[in-house]
């Protein structure tokens, strides 16, 4: 039996060791580090100008495929487009719109 491709996303996702090393996006006031492996991880400055990880952002759980690590925001909106993709299951392909406040708008 077939598990359900959302589901295998899910794991995917959940295993990947994502290093964050291609780019950085400052959205919905999060600094974030990507790479097209995962999800985007949150930095905070702390003092001294070092970096502190958060953690994983998923917008809420919302964000269940792996996030590009070359989004776009709109100048006039603030909204973010993003997409991610697989190889392994269908959707091949996905999606993402984000609102200024970093909620999931599509």
């Amino acid at each position: 039996m077939r598990s359900n491709p959302k589901d295998q996303q899910a794991e995917l996702l959940q295993e990947s060791a994502s290093h964050g090393n291609t780019s950085l996006v400052y959205h919905a006031q999060k600094l974030m580090v990507l790479e097209e492996g995962g999800l985007p991880y949150q930095l905070r400055t702390a003092c001294s100008a070092l970096l502190d990880t958060i953690g994983q952002v998923s917008f809420g759980g919302k964000l269940q495929h792996a996030f590009t690590a070359h989004p776009k925001i709109d100048a006039a909106s603030q909204y973010m487009f993003s997409f991610g993709y697989s190889v392994e299951s269908k959707p091949y392909c996905m999606r993402s719109v984000y609102d200024p406040a970093g909620v999931d708008g599509c």
